[in-house]
């Protein structure tokens, strides 16, 4: 594992989970992520494009550049799709956040119970992935139009609960490294 690159993505997740926290109340803010990723779409699908079209890969591997021209093809659609009509994909953009909670809480609850052995955390820990993945499939029933109005507001403390539960199992990493007794080694 790669703590470095972990916490720098628990900080950018912190980050955008707190910018959504305070965007909630205002109007449009879905439309407006829905504009902006599928503006990152565009770009990415461009970018790979331009990569398969200059690089080794245009000249070598046929079949590789074939699927890469088609899944940046629908990646572009997509974009568009998302910049020129953001309303339209906001009931599918609340099924995605449901299911990269779910996703993201039962990430945690696997590290806990077996990505760090031979350490042990305590029970309390499985709370806040816990919670991720109860919010994720409450999402799911609810549905999309009914809880649109409280996506962004449940995605960003989502968000912070991620980052957190990510801190707090760095910390149980270093502190087991030093040696500390807080975490109990597996039999």
């Amino acid at each position: 594992m790669n703590s470095k690159s972990n916490i720098v993505t628990s900080i950018l997740i912190l980050i955008v989970g707190v910018v959504f926290i305070f965007m909630q109340s205002r109007q449009d803010v879905l439309h407006a992520i829905v504009f902006i990723l599928g503006l990152l779409f565009i770009s990415a699908s461009v970018i790979n494009l331009l990569m398969l079209y200059t690089g080794k890969t245009h000249k070598e591997n046929s079949s590789g550049r074939i699927s890469g021209v088609l899944a940046s093809g629908a990646a572009l659609a997509l974009g568009i799709w998302m910049t020129v009509s953001p309303g339209d994909i906001i009931s599918v953009i609340v099924y995605a956040f449901a299911v990269l909670l779910i996703l993201g809480g039962a990430y945690h609850i696997y590290m806990l119970a077996y990505g760090y052995r031979p350490m042990h955390f305590p029970g309390w820990l499985y709370i806040f992935p816990s919670l991720l993945v109860i919010a994720g499939v409450t999402m799911l029933i609810v549905g999309g139009p009914r809880i649109q109005d409280y996506i962004v507001l449940i995605t960003g403390i989502a968000m912070v609960i991620f980052a957190v539960s990510s801190f707090l199992e760095y910390a149980g990493q270093q502190s087991f490294a030093r040696g500390g007794q807080q975490m109990i080694q597996r039999q």
